[in-house]
C-alpha cells in the first residue's frame, strides 16, 4: 500500500486535477487507515467528476471511520443518487 500511495502522490504533483489519482489515493489512504488525510483527496475528486458516485462512497467510508455519521450520510445519499449501487 504504501508504494500505491507514493506513486499516486508523484502522479498528482505533476497533475493536481487528476481524478483516477485522487480516488486512488484516497481509497488507498482509507484503506490503509488514514482516513483524515483521504478526505481532501476524495473531495477533489468528487469536484473533478460531478456525475460519479465513487469518490462519495468513498469518502462516505472515510467519514464512517472518523466517526462522522452525519457526513457519511450525506456522502451515501449522494452516491446513491448518482447511481452507486446500479447494476448496469
Amino acid at each position: 500500500m504504501p508504494e500505491a500511495i507514493a506513486q499516486c502522490n508523484q502522479v498528482l504533483e505533476a497533475s493536481p486535477d487528476d481524478y483516477a489519482a485522487n480516488v486512488l489515493l484516497g481509497r488507498a489512504l482509507v484503506l490503509s487507515g488514514d482516513a483524515a488525510a483521504a478526505v481532501p483527496k476524495l473531495k477533489k475528486a468528487s469536484a473533478l467528476a460531478t456525475q460519479l458516485p465513487e469518490p462519495h462512497t468513498l469518502l462516505a467510508d472515510a467519514y464512517v471511520k472518523l466517526g462522522q455519521k452525519t457526513e457519511a450520510e450525506r456522502e451515501r445519499a449522494e452516491a446513491e443518487s448518482l447511481g452507486a449501487g446500479d447494476e448496469e
